[in-house]
């Protein structure tokens, strides 16, 4: 019955019949959502909480994402339980992701995860139940955006970076980039203000605004963006929303801000603590840090007067090739004498590490239980930069003596479509 249910909601949402629907849901209805879903997620799931970025609506249904996972639960309103759709394995790549409704697709943008972030954007795929890749064109920074949202047909995304990371006052810069959802162009765009923006924000989905865009965490109030008129603010003086009441901390306790229109909802344990007026909440407590009215396609200082200099640039350019050619030919000769004698050294550094039983499992143990591939695994046992043969006995040394200390920790299978690959399940509990 429950299959049968999960091929109707696929077929419904393929076709697009939410288009004709508006989000019904109430705040209080969506708080009821909230709280099965935090209690479900974390009696069957491992620890994982939930965040008021986590849900979409689509009419009277409830899609609910855990952050840091591929999980999509399905909330019918009026409701006790959840219902899961996707047949994802946990990988936790996408911890900050952002989570996005558009055209009634699910989109997450961005995320941290195996010790890297990322400004991947991916998409869910109803049919397949798995997420897939959406390529653009252009390139956005290899890192995770510290704030992001959708704006008509645009993905508008800020990335932070620190030009000496280790020159603790060095002044942040922050570039702008916007991907066109239709086409998706990525491209960089002119932002030269003041970087005051907080970083790494979860954005609090809304029921009906076409206002209000407000980013937080830990159930604060940080920014928030007026999409009418295009105006950024941060908060610089509001208090603690829940006037004092204390949680668990991590999002699992049953706090929750919740906008609707021009206000917020502050829900506590299921009571309504205060109604908060978003335009009031602004003209006391917050102040305005952009404007993004005006944002024209940014372009590189090098080629803002190419013209002008374009004789010489070309004269310099092929003065600095024959250079180059010169240069290579006598560092790859020198090189290739050196090489000779260094590689041997090395291959013979390799093939001694087999005869290294000193093994360090501690990255290892580390990871959460779930499916992993053999580069993972090597990663994690840091033999990923041994030659492929050498990488081949050392994991079978390493898993070897791992199964006689913790026998049933970790387990090879053939992969289901290639069966000359290998895919392994760790069982950390």
């Amino acid at each position: 019955m429950r299959f049968l249910k999960q091929i109707f909601i696929a077929v419904f949402f393929i076709f697009g019949f939410t288009s004709k629907l508006v989000a019904s849901f109430t705040p209080k209805q969506i708080q009821k959502g909230l709280d099965i879903a935090l209690k479900e997620v974390r009696t069957h799931y491992i620890p994982i909480s939930i965040f008021e970025s986590d849900y979409l609506l689509f009419g009277d249904s409830m899609i609910i994402n855990p952050i840091g996972t591929h999980y999509i639960f399905l909330y019918m309103k009026g409701d006790d339980h959840l219902t899961r759709l996707d047949k994802s394995n946990f990988h936790g790549h996408n911890f900050g992701r952002s989570l996005y409704k558009y055209e009634n697709q699910i989109y997450a943008f961005g995320g941290y995860g195996f010790w890297n972030s990322h400004s991947k954007l991916i998409k869910y795929n109803w049919t397949d139940r798995e997420w897939d890749l959406v390529y653009l064109k252009g390139q956005l920074p290899d890192r995770s955006p510290i704030l992001s949202f959708i704006d008509g047909d645009s993905l508008f995304a800020l990335f932070q970076f620190n030009p000496n990371e280790h020159k603790q006052d060095s002044f942040e810069l922050l570039k702008f980039y916007v991907v066109n959802l239709k086409t998706l162009q990525a491209s960089r765009i002119d932002y030269t203000q003041k970087n005051e923006f907080m970083s790494n924000l979860f954005q609090y989905q809304s029921i009906g605004t076409k206002k209000w865009i407000i980013w937080g965490v830990n159930h604060m109030i940080l920014h928030i963006y007026n999409k009418q008129t295009k105006e950024m603010y941060v908060n610089f003086s509001g208090p603690w929303p829940f006037r004092g009441k204390s949680g668990e901390g991590q999002h699992r306790d049953y706090n929750w801000l919740l906008i609707e229109d021009d206000n917020i909802q502050i829900i506590s344990q299921g009571e309504i603590l205060d109604n908060i007026n978003i335009n009031q909440y602004v003209q006391l407590y917050c102040k305005k840090i952009g404007d993004f009215n005006r944002l024209n396609p940014y372009i590189e200082d090098e080629y803002r007067n190419e013209g002008e200099n374009a004789y010489k640039k070309w004269t310099f350019a092929l003065v600095l090739v024959v250079v180059l050619i010169i240069s290579s030919i006598i560092f790859l000769t020198v090189k290739k004498k050196i090489s000779i004698g260094e590689g041997k050294k090395k291959v013979d550094n390799y093939y001694s590490e087999l005869n290294d039983h000193e093994y360090n499992f501690d990255s290892l143990f580390q990871l959460y239980f779930g499916v992993y591939t053999e580069k993972e695994l090597d990663i994690a046992l840091k033999i990923y930069h041994l030659p492929k043969d050498i990488r081949v006995l050392k994991r079978s040394q390493m898993l070897f003596a791992l199964n006689k200390m913790k026998p049933g920790f970790i387990e090879r299978k053939i992969h289901p479509k290639h069966s000359n690959q290998f895919f392994y399940e760790i069982k950390n509990f």
